[in-house]
């Protein structure tokens, strides 16, 4: 997800799409502890992706 994409949503989406994040991050994360997932680098991306969503969240308190 591209950083325009996140800007453009509105802040109920942003705390949706963030939740779901986190959700899926945790299953990745439980997945690569039991077995071998496909692509571990999906985890850093996840967690790039949550980290840019809450920056954009803290943002759009501030204005």
């Amino acid at each position: 997800m591209k950083i325009s994409e996140i800007k453009n949503m509105t802040p109920d989406e942003l705390k949706e799409k963030l939740t779901e994040s986190i959700n899926e991050l945790r299953q990745l994360k439980f997945n690569h502890s039991v077995q071998s997932i496909e692509n571990p680098l999906q985890i850093k991306v996840l967690r790039r992706q949550i980290a840019k969503m809450k920056t954009i969240i803290n943002q759009k308190k501030e204005d």
